[in-house]
């Protein structure tokens, strides 16, 4: 994929992720209610797949970091409110391996990774602290 591909690329993702909605100001995820129940989705559980925790350093840092880290970055997948508004974009790119592009990235995702991340969004995007918050 050129430069020009690339930029393309990510603008779409960036504008597509805003008309997705997503976190609100107090940074909770939209639709959120105190019964432990983010978007609607099933009750966290202790086995949830959580952004920093798992997402981040197994995934994100490895992988993601030359491209969509500050400063810079169109994408910040470091900056939870924008993974969490492109979650289901950033789930789409990394199973159809659109993300990361081959010219761009040293280290491929692993089938392990993309499933983690495809856990992740499945399972309502969460942050670990959403969890913390339940028990």
């Amino acid at each position: 994929m050129d430069r020009l591909s690339t930029v393309a690329l990510m603008l779409s993702l960036l504008i597509l992720s805003a008309c997705q909605g997503g976190p609100s100001k107090s940074g909770s995820a939209p639709n959120a209610s105190n019964s432990c129940t983010p978007q609607g989705s099933l009750p966290v559980n202790p086995g949830v797949v959580t952004y920093d925790e798992d997402v981040v350093p197994q995934v994100f840092s490895r992988v993601c970091a030359e491209c969509h880290s500050p400063p810079g970055a169109m994408l910040n997948l470091f900056d939870y409110d924008q993974a969490f508004a492109s979650r289901a974009l950033i789930r789409q790119y990394v199973t159809n391996r659109t993300m990361p592009p081959i010219t761009a990235a040293i280290n491929s995702l692993t089938p392990n990774e993309i499933e983690l991340i495809q856990d992740w969004v499945d399972g309502g995007a969460v942050k670990s602290d959403a969890i913390a918050t339940c028990k």
